[in-house]
Formats: structure tokens, sequence, C-alpha cells
């Protein structure tokens, strides 16, 4: 179920005793509540996620489109036709470490050494660069993977009604509700006591994601060992 973005509204409202909107108003609080959702797809990308085909570009190096964030999983070649519903399945991919494939294969890059296909074995993401990935061996530009992704949240527009929606699961009220009143606070100079509210909300705030965060790294399948290790 979505986030209801006027009942997460009402209860940072009520966190900040201003039901009546008299020292925040409906526009402030909707700027906040929009940048909730920035700040949650940048520290937890897989909130925002979809199951989408990617299209490889010859090579090893592979870019996400501008849509997304950036990759979370790669799970699969697809095979078949492009209009075939639902597409073939193809070759689960699993992940690897950038040394492992440097100490094997030095020169895993060039197509002299190891020869570009189209399916994928295997695909080594950076966390330094999100949007960006290898796959091994380098891809020949035909092939196409199954792969979750991180979306780009939309900032929600005015007027809100009982209706609208954020493309959030509802497992987030709390967190955002946490952030509306976070930011709040910490535009009010003048409010005796802002800055220590702020600072607790905004840590009820990221409790709320490391919760989540804990919850699915103790799930992950790619685990391999106790240290969740992929």
């Amino acid at each position: 179920m979505p986030v209801n973005v006027a009942d997460v509204l009402s209860r940072a409202s009520k966190a900040l005793s201003d039901v009546d909107e008299v020292r925040w108003t409906a526009a402030s609080k909707l700027e906040y509540f929009n940048d909730g959702l920035l700040e949650i797809a940048v520290q937890k990308p897989s909130a925002f996620s979809r199951t989408v085909e990617l299209p490889l570009a010859a090579g090893t190096l592979q870019t996400v489109p501008e849509a997304y964030s950036g990759l979370i999983r790669a799970v699969r070649n697809v095979t078949g036709d492009a209009g075939a519903t639902p597409r073939a399945g193809g070759r689960a991919i699993t992940p690897t470490r950038r040394d492992i494939l440097n100490d094997q294969f030095l020169d895993w890059h060039s197509a002299a050494t190891i020869p570009y296909a189209r399916t994928v074995q295997h695909v080594i993401a950076d966390e330094f660069e999100p949007r960006q990935f290898y796959v091994f061996p380098g891809n020949d530009g035909t092939g196409i993977i199954e792969a979750i992704v991180a979306l780009i949240p939309d900032a929600i527009a005015s007027p809100i009604t009982s209706a609208t929606a954020a493309p959030l699961d509802r497992v987030y009220f709390n967190a955002l509700a946490d952030y509306v009143a976070y930011r709040a606070y910490a535009e009010d100079t003048i409010l005796n006591g802002s800055v220590q509210r702020a600072q607790a909300h905004y840590q009820l705030f990221q409790q709320a994601l490391g919760i989540r965060q804990g919850i699915e790294g103790a799930a992950n399948v790619n685990t391999t060992n106790s240290r969740g290790q992929a």
C-alpha cells in the first residue's frame, strides 16, 4: 500500500502542534515531504525500486538510464523476441568482485582476451559510481538483462487531496512524518528548542531507515557469509 501524502502531513502537523498551519504553511510541509522522498532515495535506494529490462552496450562498462539512480541487482539474461510477454527466461546473473576478476583475467576488459558475448555471467557494481556497472564477459551489444533498479522519485505536486499517494510503501510513513517535522524545526530559528527537536526527529528518521536496512540485509539472498558480503 502506498503512502498517503495527506496522512503523513497531518501526522507531522500534530507532532509540530501546528494542525491549523499557523507556523508552517501547507506548501512548506509539502516541500519538506518531497525533500524526504529524495533523502530516502539517497540513503535507501531500494525503497524506490522497479524491475526493468536493460539493453546493454558493447563492452564491459554499462550505464543505467538517467531515469534511474542506480543498479540494485542484476537478475538474469533475457532472451526471445522483444515483443514477447512474458519474455523467455535466460541464464541467471551472479555478482562478483572486481579484484577477483583482475586476479584471474588481468585483461578481461579486452575482447581479444575474453571474447564479448550476448550472455552476461557476472556483474560488478561500484558503490562510488551507482549508475555504472561492469559485465563479464563484455557484451557484444545485443544483450538484454532483467534488473532491479532504483528510481528517482518525482515531486508530489499540489493541491493535495485525500487520495494523493507517493510511490513509496506505507512502511515509510513514520519516517516521512519525522522528516517533515525535522525540516520544519530545523528552519525555525525563533522557536525555543527547535534545534533539539529537529535533531530528535532526524534521529527517528534515520533509525527507521536503519532498521529497514538491517531487516533487508538479513534477508538478502545474495549474502554468502554471516557478514552479509556477496
